[in-house]
């Protein structure tokens, strides 16, 4: 398990600043079932992860943008871009979502099974 001064060093490390939109970071494939770079932020991961859980809830539903968008009061804009990977919703607005879908749209605990692009050696160790 990493220790408090690991754990701040690794969420303020390089590989999570200045991060693009989750979707510059397809390696292979469409979005949000594309394949990543090899060297793909953690935040790509949880917005490639986001978006599929948004759209296979609304799929489920059968809910478009526009009426869950009218549910939650997000913008439809929002939830479009967060469909395509061209936004990493806030706190928020994922909370939001999840209560209008009754369903976690947050990938809690991702980081454990994502490869560091910095230790490419394996998911990332906790």
């Amino acid at each position: 398990m990493k220790g408090n001064k690991d754990m701040q060093e690794w969420w303020e490390g390089p590989e999570l600043r200045d991060d693009q939109v989750p979707c510059r970071y397809v390696a292979a494939g469409e979005w949000p079932n594309a394949r990543l770079q090899v060297d793909a932020p953690l935040s790509a991961h949880y917005g490639q992860e986001v978006a599929r859980r948004l759209k296979a809830a609304m799929d489920q539903q059968k809910i478009s943008q526009r009426t869950l968008a009218r549910l939650c009061a997000v913008a439809q804009a929002t939830i479009s871009r967060t469909l395509r990977g061209e936004v990493l919703p806030d706190l928020g607005t994922l909370a939001k979502l999840e209560a209008a879908l009754g369903v976690d749209i947050y990938p809690a605990g991702l980081y454990r099974n994502t490869p560091s692009p910095t230790a490419p050696d394996g998911p990332r160790q906790h």
